[in-house]
């Protein structure tokens, strides 16, 4: 069973950790979450549980969020340009006869494909 804070456990716990709160309201404080915890028996073994649960990882990256490398949109997210642009750009990349244009941008115009595609 995963461990939720009531309200007060939460202010508690702030002020506990405050760096800038005075020594006895730490001491006060963190003794009034421990009393409020285990009046609501709370075991260790539900905090650690609660504390070691793996954050969950995205499976797929956000292409919206990737940046654009041309002067136009430069740094721009791509979620902010117009489509129109984004296909014409990977158009150009595919296109072009420099080969090291197309292997410095390939990667770039792959992405922006997968995001106009989902």
């Amino acid at each position: 069973m995963a461990l939720t804070l009531t309200p007060l456990e939460t202010k508690l716990l702030h002020l506990v950790l405050n760096g800038a709160a005075a020594p006895g309201e730490v001491k006060t404080g963190a003794s009034k979450l421990i009393e409020s915890l285990r009046n609501r028996g709370v075991s260790a073994e539900q905090i650690t549980n609660t504390l070691n649960r793996a954050v969950p990882q995205y499976t797929r990256p956000d292409y919206g969020l990737i940046p654009c490398p041309f002067r136009k949109h430069k740094d721009e997210l791509a979620r902010d340009i117009d489509p129109n642009y984004l296909r014409y750009m990977i158009g150009w990349i595919r296109n072009h006869k420099d080969p090291e244009v197309v292997q410095k941008f390939g990667a770039w115009a792959d992405d922006m494909e997968t995001f106009l595609n989902q």
